[in-house]
């Protein structure tokens, strides 16, 4: 299964466009390790017509408060009509200690991650949609993407915002040929941030005000 199958898709996409990726799916509803096709579009759908209540709702709440956006209804429903969504990991991980995210990307003893898979499928998607920003909240999926040493080109940095809070950012540059033939059709940012079910949301959100200020993502 592919990003492309799942992700969310907004109406109306700013420019340029703007892929929101979080780190995976943590559904008691759906076997750790199995995929359903329609959870990503629909847990997005149900944020903007509020109608989830768990300790999940922060997360989408807080990547858009990091933009600017309230956290009411017509905020959240603003931000994620403009931006795309979708998660690195396909399948669905547990919580604490019992997560399988870790093994599903990098593996374990004999079995081999699914790291190339996930790099590939989000190449993949941001070539069909014509995106050229991902912000990844989430460091585990961030450092999961091909670093400078595995490409021929770009640049990685780590910003620091404060003394125990940094950015990553990582340009890739168009049609450099990552492992397993994807090239890039756009130059491609990344940026990697603290999960955004954490407090840390705040230290992003000054970050973002200065780094988007051209941007008409910002509110």
């Amino acid at each position: 299964m592919y990003i492309s199958e799942i992700a969310w898709r907004p109406p109306n996409p700013t420019y340029p466009k703007i892929l929101i990726l979080g780190e995976s799916h943590y559904d008691k509803d759906i076997n750790p390790g199995e995929a359903n096709v329609h959870i990503t579009r629909n847990i997005v759908d149900l944020i903007i017509n509020d109608k989830v209540t768990d300790r999940w709702k922060n997360f989408f709440h807080n990547i858009a408060a990091s933009f600017g956006y309230s956290k009411n209804r017509d905020g959240i429903s603003d931000f994620y009509n403009k931006v795309y969504f979708a998660n690195y990991v396909e399948e669905s991980c547990e919580t604490g200690s019992n997560n399988i995210a870790d093994y599903l990307i990098w593996g374990g003893g004999d079995t081999p991650g699914k790291r190339a898979h996930y790099n590939k499928a989000v190449f993949e998607f941001c070539n069909e949609e014509n995106i050229s920003i991902i912000c990844a909240f989430s460091k585990k999926a961030y450092y999961a993407f091909p670093s400078i040493d595995e490409i021929n080109g770009g640049e990685v940095k780590k910003i620091p915002i404060s003394a125990n809070y940094t950015v990553g950012r990582t340009y890739y540059k168009k049609s450099i040929s990552e492992y397993r033939d994807i090239t890039l059709k756009n130059d491609l940012t990344l940026y990697g941030f603290n999960h955004a079910s954490r407090s840390g949301y705040k230290r992003a959100r000054r970050f973002i005000s200065k780094e988007f200020k051209h941007h008409d993502i910002l509110k």
